[in-house]
């Protein structure tokens, strides 16, 4: 026995829809589930390339939400460590610290700061970063390091 879908012009989109298209679009409008995964994508899509103004204690206490997730965030640094990779490449890590929690850091080069200072970090935070057999965790790999005031 063949079954038979029923299809419809969505004017909205200007395409057909199948029935199971239709019924997974409507699942999307009435179930607390839906609404939940639109808002969440809706929110991910609006922070796409600025990423999360977030606090190093926001980080501490739930990596898990911020993993993967492009970040700025403020704080003292201290135990700057400026080296340079096997392959010639000049790199900065440090510790980045505000009210009691701290966060690690990552960059490439050497960004112009001192222990003690107040800096902004914008970059992707990860849990767990796996750079040839060494494992890193809860670090933020900055594009930018800005000394403030």
């Amino acid at each position: 026995m063949i079954e038979s879908q029923r299809t419809s012009l969505s004017p909205s989109r200007g395409t057909m829809e199948t029935s199971d298209d239709m019924q997974r679009s409507a699942w999307v409008r009435r179930s607390p589930y839906g609404l939940v995964a639109g808002l969440v994508l809706l929110m991910g899509l609006s922070l796409g390339a600025t990423g999360w103004a977030a606090t190093i204690a926001e980080i501490a206490r739930n990596p898990a939400v911020f993993d993967n997730q492009t970040v700025t965030v403020s704080g003292t640094a201290s135990e700057t460590n400026s080296r340079t990779s096997r392959r010639g490449n000049p790199y900065t890590t440090f510790r980045l610290a505000d009210q009691g929690d701290a966060v690690k850091v990552f960059t490439f080069g050497t960004p112009a700061i001192k222990d003690g200072q107040r800096v902004e970090v914008h970059g992707v935070f990860q849990r767990v970063k796996q750079v040839g057999r060494y494992t890193f965790h809860d670090e933020i790999d900055a594009s930018s390091v800005t000394p403030t005031k």
